[in-house]
């Protein structure tokens, strides 16, 4: 199986040929273009299963890139990767068939897991080893972000603040954690919130709007019903009931 990477930054377009020649994917070649039009001739002479280019390059660009070889019949899969989150964008990259729409910043264990996703389109299996390589990472990332959320949960903090830390998009890293944890993003952070709350009902004599502002809720009617609903009892009555 063939991978062909269009970038025309040589740095980048570098570091991604020799992640894919040393990760065990099952490419028997990486091949590099550093334009559109270089791009396409390698993909009509070499027909390269799997295609990964930039948007965003000299002369024709990912996405002319791909409606040219749709034209051309070819059915390799294309992933996009891009600066633009711009509505327009995205459906033109669809509209030419594309696989993926991959939105910078990114970490390559996010293209990697696209990538993947492409050879089981191709293949109808994946990579067995590297399957375990990516469960490992997911993991490794949700940990790291429940390590996060526990430190900053005081302050304005929520999956677009957490995906910048771990140098992740946002869409990625709430997928990944939902398959890891079982829970979102937002929900993690939120029971948190509660049960640090409930500490320190348990343990102070804090007012509940100093409470509920210590643990990053500034709506402090907001925070008493959120805690109703989750544990049945009023802030008020819950302090009430344990130190009775």
């Amino acid at each position: 199986m063939t991978l062909l990477i269009v970038d025309d930054e040589p740095q980048i377009r570098t570091a991604m040929q020799a992640f894919f020649q040393k990760n065990p994917m099952g490419f028997s070649d990486v091949l590099s273009a550093a334009d559109g039009a270089s791009a396409l001739e390698l993909i009509v002479a070499r027909e390269p299963e799997i295609v990964i280019s930039d948007v965003v390059l000299p002369g024709m660009n990912g996405l002319e890139l791909a409606r040219q070889v749709r034209d051309r019949g070819i059915g390799c899969e294309i992933i996009l990767i891009s600066g633009h989150d711009d509505v327009e964008y995205i459906k033109s990259a669809f509209k030419s068939d594309v696989m993926d729409y991959l939105l910078k910043p990114l970490d390559v264990y996010e293209l990697a897991d696209a990538v993947q996703k492409a050879i089981v389109r191709r293949t109808g299996k994946p990579s067995d080893r590297w399957e375990e390589e990516i469960t490992t990472r997911a993991g490794q990332t949700a940990k790291k972000a429940l390590d996060l959320l526990r430190i900053n949960y005081r302050r304005s903090f929520g999956v677009k603040e957490l995906a910048h830390e771990l140098r992740l998009t946002p869409n990625y890293l709430s997928s990944v954690y939902k398959k890891e944890t079982g829970m979102g993003i937002n929900r993690a952070l939120q029971t948190i919130r509660l049960e640090r709350a409930k500490e320190l009902l348990d343990t102070t004599d804090m007012r509940i709007r100093e409470i509920a502002v210590g643990v990053g809720i500034d709506d402090s009617n907001y925070f008493a019903r959120l805690f109703k609903r989750t544990y049945g009892l009023s802030p008020e009555d819950y302090r009430r009931r344990v130190q009775s």
